[in-house]
């Protein structure tokens, strides 16, 4: 498994609410609510494909937050079909972290290796993404209430509300992947160390505390 699924539901999202903030006139309502579906149905795979993945695999050494952020870096520049920048390319390849398929590359999620490092990264980078995906239809939602399509509205907050709610029980999944199963370096390690690591974590995964 790679992150390619992941960041397809992740541009899935964006494109529709970008569609939808761009109606200069409103849609037929048969277009509309297939849109509405299309999106449902988005949501229910994207919940098949996290079921798939469970449980989370741990890292047994704790990731370098520069390679973190090379693989952050890479996910940014998937996400807008743009090249990622070499030199996280080249730092996330030194760490086993990419796998190059000639002149494209992909962020591995696999059940052990060092690559079991990049589901750390992945979630919090979908919640990240369908959070701001979830403002923007309620920004859709808005719009719609103010012309009085307000079953339409609703089932737009509905949307945003199943996004925010995906990217919270992501997030806590993989939070609690790694508070039960911490990497095996910090059995004996010391406090600034176990210290980093938990900061990290809570950051990570508690964006809005």
């Amino acid at each position: 498994m790679d992150a390619t699924s992941w960041l397809g539901y992740v541009r899935t999202f964006d494109a529709a609410a970008e569609r939808a903030l761009d109606w200069t006139e409103m849609p037929e309502p048969a277009a509309l609510w297939s849109e509405v579906l299309s999106l449902d149905a988005a949501l229910r795979e994207f919940g098949e494909t996290v079921d798939a993945a469970l449980p989370l695999p741990t890292p047994t050494e704790t990731p370098e937050s520069g390679v973190d952020a090379a693989v952050q870096d890479v996910l940014a520049a998937l996400r807008s079909a743009e090249s990622p920048p070499a030199e996280s390319v080249e730092t996330a390849a030194d760490a086993d972290r990419l796998s190059r398929h000639g002149d494209g590359v992909t962020v591995p999620l696999p059940t052990r290796g060092a690559g079991v490092a990049n589901w750390y990264v992945v979630v919090p980078f979908v919640g990240e993404a369908f959070d701001g995906a979830a403002a923007r239809y309620d920004r859709v939602a808005g719009r719609l209430g103010l012309v009085d399509c307000d079953s339409s509205a609703a089932a737009y907050r509905d949307v945003a509300d199943a996004l925010r709610d995906s990217a919270r029980v992501l997030r806590f999944t993989a939070a609690r992947a790694l508070w039960l199963n911490p990497p095996d370096d910090l059995v004996d390690a010391e406090y600034e160390q176990i210290r980093a690591f938990a900061t990290r974590t809570i950051d990570a995964y508690n964006p809005h505390a």
